[in-house]
Formats: C-alpha cells, sequence, structure tokens
C-alpha cells in the first residue's frame, strides 16, 4: 500500500477522489449525528434517575451532552438544507461543516476531559475516544489533518487551565495531548492512505473492465460488418459472375462486367481494412478527397442495374451541373449501397428505385426514394439503433439484421453530415444524406 503522509496523489485521480471523500465525510457525519442525538437526548433524559455528577465531576454544571445534542440537531438541519441546495461552492460548503462537526466531537471529547481532570485514570481518556473516531472515520487531506490539529491543540491548551491549576500536571496533559494529536495526523494519514488506495484500485477495476468491454464490443462489431457490409461485394462479385457466364454476353459488357467486380472487389478490400483498424485498436481518422460525386453515383447506378435482386427499376436523377465534394469515397460508397439494398427489399417488382443528387444552399444532398411498402411511424424512431427492433423481413422473405442503417448513420456522421428519413407507410421512402460544403464546377 503506498502512503500519503505529506505528498499528494495522482493529478488523475485526485479531484475524483476528492469527490469520493467529500460524499464519505458528510455520510458519516450524518450517521454519527443522529447516533449523537439518540445518545444525548438518552443522556439528558436518564439525568432525572442517574446522578452523573458522581462520574463526572461537575457534569450537571457544564453539561457537555447537551452541547452535542445541540451541535448533532444543527449539523443533521444544515444536511438536509445542504442536500437540497445546488451551486457552484455546495460541495465545499459540505464538506464544510461535516469537518466542524468533527471538530465539535473533538471539542465535546476535550470538554469531558477537562470535566475528569479529578480522576487521573480517565483524564486523557475521552480526548483519546473523540481523536480515534475522528481519524478512522473520516477522510482527510493533509491540510484538513493539520488544521483539525492545531484547533484541537489551541482548544485544549486554552481550555485546560481553567480546571488543571497544578503546573506539573499542566505540563503532563499538554505533553499528552501533543502526543495524541500526532497520532491523530498519523492514523488520519494511513485512514487516507487505504481509502485512496482501495479508491484507486476500483478505478483501475473499472479502466479494465471498460477495456474488456470496448474489446467485446469491437469483436462484436467485426462479426456484424463482416455478416453485413462484405455481403453486399460479395453478392456483386456472385451475380456479375453469373452474367459473365452467358455465352451471348459481348466484349463490352464483359469488360463492364469485369469493371464492377473489380470495384466490389476494392469495396471488400477496403472493409477488410477498416476491420482491421477496428480490431487493432487504431482507427484512423478519415481521409477525405475530393470526388465527383456524378461519376460515383453513375456508376453505382450502372452496378445495380444489372442485378436488381427483384426486377425492379433504378433511376438516376442526375443534375446539370457537376457536384463535386470532400469525402472517403468507399465509405460513402458502403452507405448507399445499404440504402440500396434496403430499398429492393421493401419495394416490389414493378417498383421504382430513384437516386438523387442536388446542390443546396450550404450542403449537398443525396436522395434514395422508393416507391415500396413504407416505413410505419412506430418503427421509425428506432430504425438507426444497432439490433434495431425496427427491423422486418422483406418482401422476399429477405432477412434483416438491424445493423445496416446504424452503420450507415455513423458513416455519414463521420463525414459530419446528416442522415434523415421521410417515410408514409403503403407510400415508400426517402433517404437523405445531407454533407457540409459541395463545389459546383
Amino acid at each position: 500500500m503506498q502512503f500519503y503522509f505529506f505528498r499528494s496523489p495522482d493529478k488523475a485521480y485526485s479531484s475524483l477522489f476528492r469527490k469520493f471523500a467529500v460524499e464519505q465525510n458528510v455520510a458519516t457525519a450524518r450517521v454519527l449525528s443522529i447516533v449523537t442525538l439518540i445518545i444525548s437526548s438518552s443522556i439528558l433524559c436518564s439525568t432525572l434517575f442517574i446522578d452523573y455528577d458522581a462520574i463526572v465531576p461537575n457534569y450537571s454544571k457544564h453539561r457537555p451532552g447537551t452541547f452535542l445534542l445541540c451541535a448533532s440537531a444543527l449539523y443533521y438541519l444544515s444536511f438536509f438544507i445542504l442536500k437540497k441546495v445546488n451551486f457552484k461552492y455546495a460541495a465545499a460548503l459540505r464538506q464544510f461543516f461535516s469537518l466542524a462537526y468533527a471538530m465539535s466531537l473533538l471539542s465535546a471529547s476535550m470538554w469531558l476531559t477537562f470535566l475528569a481532570q479529578n480522576n487521573p485514570k480517565n483524564t486523557m481518556a475521552f480526548l483519546l475516544m473523540g481523536i480515534f473516531t475522528v481519524s478512522v472515520l473520516w477522510v482527510l487531506e493533509a491540510w484538513e489533518s493539520v488544521v483539525l490539529m492545531l484547533l484541537t491543540l489551541g482548544v485544549f491548551y486554552f481550555g485546560l487551565q481553567y480546571f488543571q491549576t497544578d503546573p506539573a500536571s499542566l505540563f503532563q496533559n499538554y505533553v499528552l495531548a501533543a502526543v495524541l494529536v500526532v497520532i491523530f495526523f498519523s492514523v488520519s494519514r494511513v485512514i487516507y492512505s487505504y481509502h485512496y488506495n482501495y479508491f484507486l484500485q476500483m478505478k483501475l477495476v473499472e479502466q479494465k473492465n471498460r477495456e474488456i468491454s470496448l474489446i467485446n464490443s469491437n469483436q462484436q462489431s467485426i462479426i456484424n460488418v463482416v455478416g453485413h457490409d462484405l455481403r453486399n461485394p460479395l453478392n456483386n462479385i456472385i451475380g456479375v459472375t453469373q452474367l459473365l457466364q452467358d455465352a451471348g454476353t459481348t466484349e463490352e459488357e464483359r469488360h463492364e462486367y469485369y469493371t464492377h467486380i473489380l470495384n466490389a472487389a476494392r469495396d471488400a478490400d477496403h472493409i477488410i481494412h477498416d476491420l482491421v483498424d477496428i480490431a487493432s485498436g487504431h482507427e484512423k481518422e478519415l481521409q477525405k478527397t475530393e470526388v465527383c460525386l456524378n461519376e460515383l453515383l453513375r456508376s453505382l447506378h450502372i452496378e445495380w442495374q444489372h442485378r436488381m435482386p427483384n426486377g425492379q427499376s433504378l433511376v438516376f436523377n442526375e443534375p446539370l451541373s457537376i457536384i463535386n465534394a470532400y469525402i472517403h469515397p468507399n465509405k460513402m460508397r458502403r452507405v448507399l449501397n445499404n440504402l440500396i439494398n434496403n430499398a429492393t427489399k421493401f419495394t416490389p417488382k414493378d417498383g421504382i428505385i430513384t437516386i438523387e443528387l442536388k446542390k443546396l444552399e450550404d450542403k449537398i444532398r443525396i436522395s434514395v426514394n422508393d416507391n415500396g411498402i413504407g416505413i410505419p411511424l412506430e418503427l421509425q424512431p428506432f430504425l438507426f439503433d444497432r439490433f434495431s427492433r425496427a427491423g422486418r423481413v422483406g418482401l422476399n422473405g429477405e432477412r434483416s439484421h438491424g445493423l445496416g442503417l446504424s452503420i450507415c448513420m455513423q458513416l455519414v456522421e463521420e463525414h459530419d453530415g446528416k442522415l434523415s428519413l421521410e417515410s408514409k407507410e403503403k407510400e415508400g421512402a426517402t433517404f437523405h444524406i445531407d454533407i457540409p460544403g459541395g463545389v459546383l464546377a
């Protein structure tokens, strides 16, 4: 165990531990104030039957129990008031009152010590009890321990003169008090070190648990992406390869199919590279380049025209002007592939899926629209959740993993963009990708 007698703990955790210590002290003072209230009230009531002057001389004259009763009642009252107060220095004020209550316990123990001066056997017993209680139950910073030490010494040296007049006994008690407050400081620092070491261990355990959770999450993300995102380029390769097997294809068509296979293989390669980055814990910052969106969408339009799984029509509404944007082309392709693929699942065979590109005032909008069955209003709030409960089986039994749109949302947000939805049941759905900037050529 590391000891912190005069040095401060690590800055990384000092503020968090300070907050923990304040909460601990406030809770300790609250419990002790309740216990002391009960004991003091009981002693006050029992004076009707018990002669406490026979135990502690002059007890009825000075009544330290009444002092403790009032101090405990005041602290308990302040606890409820401060609990409802929430301002900048509320925590500091709560700590101040908890330390003030600790000082009141030390003062009461000294008071009882003064009254017990006529019995040499009990001279320092009450002070020792008070010092032990505060040093063990409070979690004190070094400066707080020093302040309580000095206050205790000051009160003891000043108050003892009125109860002890014998010079030899007075000096002896002064020395004993000095020894006791040194013990108080030592014990409080040991207790502080124990609490801080325990707190540090708990934080390290929490950190390790977060790291383990992150590793598990990354592993699950890898499995999800492998099962979902890699399916699109692989399906592209399979579909185009089947077309190549047709003996009636021309040389020009075969060249076009080879291009589609190459693009799909590159998409798969980029996805694998992303998975490797995630697995290694070093996800790279998004590398954007200036891309002609007209060409990007045109190539996607051509790819999907040849492999619409359910025979729908795919239309690309291309603007008259050329629109360039700074994007990561492969990640944007993944988003658009997902949106088009989803549209094919919920659009009937004679339906129309439309890709549209346009420049708005301060952003570029890419829209994927279909005239399919639409999305029920009650499912729309959950549509972009990972493992979304909004996932549905397609018109031809296509399975949904509830991942595609959450991945799309994440990728669009990496471009500082926004993915939104407009849909009515039985009237189709439109997904808008809004990304900032854009250059007209």
